[in-house]
């Protein structure tokens, strides 16, 4: 179903991500990153887009307008990282 395809288009998104089984590729896992939260809030995949979108990496635009949407959706979805101080300091 799609809760099945979210966590696999999410597993992709992670790999292109982190570089597993090849290069670090921003620009796919942002797109793997985008379907994902269409089909559920995935806090992984939204802080990613955050993180993405607030240093502009790959050939995507630094944007602070979604870095800070998709940091807050993680956060109010109870995001680890945001108590452990990963979250840039101007928005939180």
């Amino acid at each position: 179903g799609e809760l099945g395809n979210a966590d696999a288009l999410s597993n992709l998104g992670q790999m292109n991500f982190r570089g597993q089984g090849g290069s670090v590729n921003y620009r796919e896992a942002c797109k793997c990153y985008l379907q994902v939260i269409k089909l559920k809030e995935d806090i992984m995949a939204l802080y990613h887009l955050g993180w993405m979108f607030f240093y502009g990496v790959g050939r995507i635009k630094k944007n602070l307008k979604p870095s800070y949407k998709y940091f807050n959706r993680a956060r109010k979805n109870g995001c680890p990282y945001y108590k452990h101080g990963f979250y840039p300091s101007q928005f939180f």
